[in-house]
């Protein structure tokens, strides 16, 4: 099984980091923190450096966190970090199925 987790410094909320697949910095909005521009519309503001204080992270986000295995493996785009996890073995599946 290849997938996709998120990178350690993601987990603490440390986005300084995140591009998207050309590369290009993707900026995070701190959503409690806009202004009106005037006409009616508001300017949202980006957090400090792309990191997202600590105490601004949920309480169960940050419990859930703890179960995201690191990275182990290359991923295909350096930038995206898409399918930076490898796990083989067998898992136990309660799915039914129709083959």
């Amino acid at each position: 099984m290849t997938t996709t987790v998120p990178l350690p410094e993601w987990l603490r909320g440390d986005f300084s980091n995140l591009r998207n697949s050309s590369g290009q910095l993707i900026t995070i909005y701190d959503p409690l923190n806009t202004i009106p521009d005037g006409s009616g519309g508001i300017i949202r503001q980006p957090f400090p450096g792309n990191r997202i204080p600590e105490d601004r992270i949920d309480p169960v986000a940050r419990r859930v966190r703890e179960f995201f295995p690191a990275p182990n493996a290359t991923p295909i785009n350096q930038f995206t970090q898409v399918n930076n996890y490898t796990a083989t073995g067998k898992a136990a599946s309660d799915d039914d199925r129709f083959d």
